[in-house]
């Protein structure tokens, strides 16, 4: 799915939207439920460009919080997915991957 259809798909939840990993804790509780359901997969989490910064789904900038960048990340503009290692990869938005929906805070 692509980036936008997956934000699309996880507002259905009720206010739901893509994982925003903004703590280590997260983001190893999500590479732990990941790693479980696809050891070579990568998922989409709420991480994009948007003009000259990063930004969550909710608008929150990213350079405000935690991050878990892959080696030479970030590199470029598009979204973000994350490994089953934990680890965040600029892709191309219509590029197809996964996704991890987060409901709540």
């Amino acid at each position: 799915m692509t980036f936008d259809d997956a934000e699309t798909a996880c507002g259905q939840f009720g206010g739901g939207r893509l994982a925003q990993p903004t703590t280590d804790e997260f983001n190893d509780q999500l590479m732990g439920t990941l790693g479980e359901v696809s050891a070579d997969g990568s998922f989409w989490i709420g991480l994009k460009m948007f003009g000259d910064f990063w930004s969550w789904s909710d608008g929150t900038p990213s350079k405000t919080s935690y991050s878990s960048w892959a080696p030479g990340e970030p590199s470029g503009e598009g979204c973000v997915t994350m490994t089953s290692a934990g680890e965040w990869r600029v892709k191309n938005c219509k590029d197809m991957a996964f996704y991890v929906c987060q409901i709540g805070k």
